[in-house]
């Protein structure tokens, strides 16, 4: 086989070349995967050591889900609260509070997610990324239960909001012993990144001689015969 290979000079093909590349890469990582051993034997310190760094995954104080709408005015919140309290007595709270967020919310941000500020800490800090907003929300939201509206506007700087308590989720205190398996496993897969990245930076100073990305970059494969491939 290998001297029919080389009498039809196959090795010169690009599908054949790419197709040894592509096998020769995949036993690496796997040699790569094998040699680091299972993610079961990394240390217990080291396991520790990630839960402290990362605690806050693990050990999250109480949070509150809110929807709020925020008002120029008092009078325009009050008005947008009689309107909730009374789409509430009609069984379509969540309709009309959407509807209410999208033509009245003065915080873009949420308006078109029916004023969801997802689930927020004491401080006013949401679960969804880059959102906070100001600590009285969740201060007035403890004094109601789930599913009920703050009886009044809440002043918020120089506007006023409309307050839903929509749900609570309850305090998370998992021990390390309780994480410790899925700790082991983002340390493993961390482990592979690192060993993976170390490989192909040696690869590249040892074998790519002239790189220039900005005409890759110029390179537009939708237009290219086999694109869909």
């Amino acid at each position: 086989m290998s001297l029919a290979a080389d009498g039809s000079k196959v090795a010169g093909d690009p599908a054949v070349s790419h197709a040894i590349e592509r096998a020769q890469s995949s036993a690496t990582v796997r040699a790569i995967r094998s040699g680091l051993g299972p993610a079961a034997d990394i240390a217990m310190d080291d396991v520790r050591a990630y839960y402290e760094r990362n605690r806050a995954r693990y050990d999250a104080p109480e949070r509150y889900r809110i929807s709020r709408i925020l008002c120029k005015t008092r009078d325009e919140a009050e008005e947008v609260l009689a309107a909730v309290q009374a789409a509430a007595l009609a069984d379509a709270t969540a309709r009309n509070f959407a509807q209410l967020a999208r033509d009245h919310s003065q915080d873009k941000a949420t308006a078109l997610r029916s004023g969801d500020l997802g689930f927020l800490n004491a401080d006013g800090e949401s679960t969804e990324p880059g959102l906070r907003v100001d600590a009285a929300v969740v201060r007035v939201a403890k004094g109601v239960r789930d599913g009920e509206f703050v009886p009044a506007p809440v002043a918020e700087g120089d506007f006023f909001s409309v307050v839903w308590r929509r749900g609570t989720l309850a305090a998370q205190k998992r021990a390390v012993g309780d994480v410790a398996p899925q700790i082991r496993a983002i340390l493993w897969q961390a482990r592979v990144k690192e060993e993976t990245d170390r490989i192909v930076a040696s690869l590249r100073a040892a074998k790519v001689r002239d790189l220039h990305e900005e005409l890759l970059d110029a390179v537009d494969l939708s237009t290219a015969p086999d694109a869909a491939h």
